[in-house]
């Protein structure tokens, strides 16, 4: 077996996640009473740059993190090429796809990246499988899945 993909499997099998919460507040409202449409297209830019954004990767397996209303949940799992093995993440799956809502593309390969939307006030949990797979003649991989997931809680 692959001394990279011991030591890979190792980290993330023995990994204890610390969740990252990002609390950010949106700017002051304008102290015109009637905006203009600069004033209003300036705050909604500043809306749209403030909305909190969390990155789950690999270590936070296991991990719960609070996002409010309209903030991002961006998944980076980064697998591991060896030499005639490789292991790879599978594209996340969300058990409420109301709560969560993909935004543009995913990407799954040795690097898997999907980003969702919180789009209502509830729970989800996202799930990935890791596994490995034979690239070449005489390269064996080991027998097991190794199971990711995170609980994500959109607050209004």
């Amino acid at each position: 077996m692959n001394t990279n993909f011991r030591r890979w499997a190792a980290q993330i099998v023995g990994t204890a996640a610390v969740p990252a919460v990002l609390a950010l507040g949106v700017g002051a409202a304008s102290a015109s009473t009637q905006p203009t449409a600069a004033t209003r297209v300036a705050h909604s830019t500043q809306q749209i740059a403030r909305r909190p954004s969390i990155t789950l990767t690999n270590a936070s397996n296991g991990s719960s993190v609070k996002v409010p209303l309209g903030g991002t949940v961006s998944v980076d799992l980064k697998g591991d090429v060896g030499t005639g093995t490789e292991f790879l993440w599978s594209l996340p799956t969300i058990s409420s796809p109301s709560v969560l809502r993909l935004r543009g593309e995913s990407r799954v390969g040795a690097e898997t990246r999907t980003v969702y939307v919180a789009a209502h006030t509830g729970s989800a949990t996202i799930r990935s499988y890791g596994r490995c797979y034979v690239t070449a003649p005489r390269h064996v991989c080991p027998l097991f899945i190794l199971l990711w997931r995170a609980g994500v809680t959109v607050t209004p």
